[in-house]
């Protein structure tokens, strides 16, 4: 490819890891609207004004960062055990 061949495989991981970092805005976004919506859906059907809707967005603001938190937890595991690798081979 010629983004390898350029600037080196360490832009590209770099660019990835940034795409990823950038995409939470999306899921913390799309998590709130749909927490919103179904949480209102349930208080008109239900009677309970403000309560459905409070819980929703909160469970998806919380889903959100699960979401995020999880390749994040998981490059840094992979991240470690480079380090102890590297550091095992000299």
């Amino acid at each position: 490819m010629v983004f390898k061949k350029r600037l080196g495989s360490d832009y590209r991981k770099t660019a990835k890891d940034l795409a990823n970092m950038g995409s939470f805005s999306f899921l913390l976004a799309g998590s709130i609207f749909l927490g919103y919506y179904a949480g209102d859906f349930l208080d008109r059907h239900l009677g309970t004004s403000p309560f459905f809707l409070i819980v929703f967005i909160l469970l998806g603001i919380i889903g959100a960062f699960i979401e995020f938190l999880k390749p994040l937890l998981k490059k840094i595991k992979k991240d470690q055990k480079q380090i102890e690798r590297s550091e095992n081979d000299k």
